[in-house]
C-alpha cells in the first residue's frame, strides 16, 4: 500500500489529506515508476545539507509555485 499527501492549499478542508493506493497491481506500477525515475540521468541524490542549500537558492521560485497552487 502507498500513500501520497495532497496539496492541502488546493483541497476541500473536509477531504482526506492523503491519496491511498490499495490495489497491489497499481501500487507496483507506481513504485516501479518512481524506481525507474530515480535511476534516470535527470535525478540526482542530495544530502540534507545539499538540499538545504538548493532550497535557499530556489526559495523564491518554490514560494511562488506553492502560492500559485493554492490560488
Amino acid at each position: 500500500m502507498s500513500f501520497f499527501k495532497k496539496n492541502t492549499l488546493a483541497m476541500n478542508s473536509q477531504a482526506d489529506p492523503f491519496y491511498i493506493i490499495v490495489d497491489k497491481d497499481l501500487d507496483a506500477m507506481v513504485l516501479d515508476f518512481f524506481d525507474s525515475m530515480t535511476k534516470a540521468n535527470y535525478c540526482h541524490p542530495f544530502s540534507g545539507l545539499e538540499l538545504e542549500g538548493k532550497i535557499k537558492v530556489y526559495q523564491h521560485m518554490l514560494e511562488k509555485i506553492t502560492s500559485l497552487a493554492g490560488a
